[in-house]
């Protein structure tokens, strides 16, 4: 999914808004049907989906999978991509899905999946209408939702209730306008409570049943303000928030611009040039201040425009520090990693390891168990904890059949990994939880030290895939390999 669903949005927000932009098409077909072979490699033998290949199948991950495929099945047709989705995989999905609805319990969780399935033929009104009679209980995302589905069900007198009820919710302070929720039946970081989700299926709704609506602009700058750097929280946000941006632009004629674009520092003009419909995705590369520009005290920077079209823009404030020890912090996560030696030894004609606490150098060719805690307060979804390999390191990927004395995890047995994902990238491991119940976990892997050097120790940081402002991390550390002798 990590490919596949930002190539298929990419592909429909180009297309619905008649765009070019040939530095990222000419990758786009790669990336999907790899995402595609992904994809349908992890489909369960119920034919739903979980997070990996070898979890549960969840309603919220089957919704979720399922509506990328019918997007990309609508979208690919009317591309120069020649990729086609398994009309079958879909099918099936499908299939999945409207067999979990009796089982799930979360209203929201409900709605996502109606939502989807009215995008098939397989929706029913009265599955909708269940949901309708307790609208007054649904968070303003799932009232969207729901009202979406009934416009593609073409039901306007209850879309009309739900979309009263959204604008009668909206959140207007300082003169921009956003919507979320506030309650108690969710957590802040869940999606079901998400400000910047909430307020994209807002704008959506909007831009496609009111148009003039002045909330439009004062939502759209609010999405922009709460932007971080040139994106929103998440892959997964920004998707939802560029969707709403395309289905409002494609009603609009903001895409055909003839502007001037003037910005000058202090009096000083940086940057003058005009913006049309053909370098509008030029990707008006960062106009960047030097220090040598800023002077101190008060500095005035001035935009301006001639010209018809509307102007947006961003501003970000990067700084560095002088390198020193970066200390653990605990965001939500507290991470605590530690290195062991193991050292070799024969035990009736097996090769077996004993663990050693690190505590100074290693030689070339020795193996490092590495040991990471990871402890919360609270109960999350979607964990994962990122480890950087020391430069001098590499990871062994295939360590089922290390026997640690002392070691539960290492017990030169074959075994399924407990957590949901384990995998090895070139510079670091990523592990994965779909819900995150206990109070402490401990994850383990084992390094070998190849070349010998001083190397630093990146923290290993914890955090809320969709959600990473949950967050928390190991200090820095040191790493010295030896020449082996």
């Amino acid at each position: 999914m990590a490919r596949f669903l930002p190539s298929v949005m990419v592909t429909s927000v180009l297309n619905k808004l008649d765009l070019s932009y040939p530095g990222i098409e000419k990758d786009l077909p790669k990336y999907i049907n790899s995402g595609l072979m992904v994809l349908y490699k992890r489909q369960h033998g119920d034919n739903g989906w979980g997070w990996y290949e070898d979890d549960e199948t969840t309603a919220y991950m089957t919704a979720y999978v399922l509506y990328g495929l019918i997007e990309a099945e609508k979208i690919l047709p009317e591309t120069n991509i020649s990729i086609r989705v398994d009309k079958d995989v879909i099918r099936r999905g499908t299939a999945s899905l409207i067999s979990q609805l009796p089982q799930i319990e979360k209203d929201s969780v409900k709605v996502y999946a109606l939502y989807v399935l009215s995008h098939t033929d397989r929706l029913k009104l009265e599955w909708l209408d269940e949901m309708f009679e307790k609208r007054d209980k649904l968070t303003a995302i799932s009232k969207a939702m729901l009202l979406l589905s009934y416009e593609n069900m073409e039901v306007e007198d209850k879309a009309k209730k739900l979309y009263d009820m959204l604008m009668a919710e909206r959140i207007e302070e300082n003169g921009y306008v956003h919507w979320g929720y506030k309650g108690e039946d969710f957590y802040w970081w869940q999606w079901e409570a998400d400000e910047l989700e909430t307020t994209a299926y807002v704008l959506r709704v909007m831009a496609r049943r009111d148009l003039e609506n002045p909330l439009i602009t004062k939502a759209i700058r609010w999405l922009i303000v709460n932007r971080t750097g040139n994106y929103w929280r998440s892959t997964k946000a920004s998707g939802k928030i560029i969707y709403a941006f395309s289905d409002y632009l494609s009603r609009t004629e903001e895409m055909n611009p003839n502007y001037e674009l003037t910005l000058k520092l202090n009096g000083s003009e940086l940057k003058k040039l005009r913006v049309t419909k053909k370098n509008l995705l030029d990707g008006f590369s960062a106009i960047t201040i030097k220090d040598p520009d800023i002077k101190p005290g008060e500095n005035v920077i001035e935009i301006s425009k001639e010209g018809p079209g509307t102007l947006y823009y961003s501003t970000t404030f990067t700084y560095y520090v002088d390198r020193g020890d970066i200390e653990p912090i605990d965001s939500g996560f507290k991470v605590e990693r530690r290195y062991y030696i193991l050292e070799k030894v024969s035990q009736d004609g097996k090769l077996i390891y004993i663990k050693k606490p690190l505590t100074g150098p290693v030689k070339s060719g020795d193996e490092i168990l590495v040991e990471l805690d990871v402890s919360a307060e609270k109960k999350y979804d979607y964990f994962l904890l990122e480890d950087y390999f020391p430069s001098g390191c590499e990871a062994i990927v295939d360590d089922k059949n290390y026997t640690v004395v002392g070691d539960s995890f290492y017990t030169g047995r074959s075994r399924y990994w407990w957590y949901a994902g384990r995998e090895f990238r070139d510079e670091r491991v990523a592990l994965s939880l779909r819900n995150f119940r206990k109070d402490k976990y401990t994850f383990k892997y084992i390094l070998r030290a190849q070349i010998p050097g001083v190397f630093e120790v990146m923290p290993a940081k914890a955090y809320l895939m969709y959600y990473p402002k949950l967050s928390g991390r190991t200090g820095s550390g040191e790493l010295v390999i030896n020449e082996s002798r």
